[in-house]
């Protein structure tokens, strides 16, 4: 861990399977407790829960996920935010998804560097910018109990043959 200043755990539908590796929770927790900041995107924030890492913290996840993260990451003694775009809580920054997350990376950006380097790099990119972490538009599509076990619930009863092919979503 001494040869890097920073942990980024990526989220995403592999974030379960890694739930239940153990030797892959403990490198994380080995590695997030010798940097000094720790990033997760969307369901990443899971992965660090279940450490105990984030023990005592505020942190939030991906809306659509956010119920099944919360139980999966158990047992943890998380302050979990559903209303956040973002959250920072000492040397931890969790975002709730991908677009969220680079809305971080642009606040991180800035915190370390200048805040000149996020406006250059965000408008060099030509990304819209959301800076405030508490502008989180998905908190409302996707208020508790709703989310995967609701569209979990719907798509499993629609028969194989009959599902909308994803090339044909718009």
């Amino acid at each position: 861990p001494e040869d890097f200043d920073m942990l980024l755990v990526p989220g995403g539908l592999g974030t379960f399977a890694v739930l239940e590796d153990a030797e892959s929770m403990e490198w994380v927790k080995m590695m997030a407790e010798g940097v000094e900041t720790v990033i997760s995107v969307c369901t990443g924030s899971g992965i660090l829960a279940k450490t105990g890492v984030l023990d005592g913290k505020k942190a939030t996840t991906n809306k659509f996920y956010f119920d099944r993260v919360v139980d999966e990451a158990e047992p943890n003694n998380v302050e979990w935010v559903r209303q956040a775009r973002w959250v920072e809580d000492g040397k931890f920054y969790t975002s709730s998804g991908v677009t969220a997350g680079m809305d971080l990376a642009m606040h991180i950006l800035g915190k370390l560097y200048h805040p000149n380097t996020k406006v250059i790099s965000w408008t060099y990119s030509e990304y819209r910018l959301s800076t405030d972490p508490d502008n989180d538009t998905f908190a409302l599509i996707w208020p508790e109990g709703t989310g995967a076990p609701l569209v979990d619930q719907a798509s499993s009863n629609v028969p194989e043959d009959e599902a909308i092919p994803i090339d044909n979503v718009q």
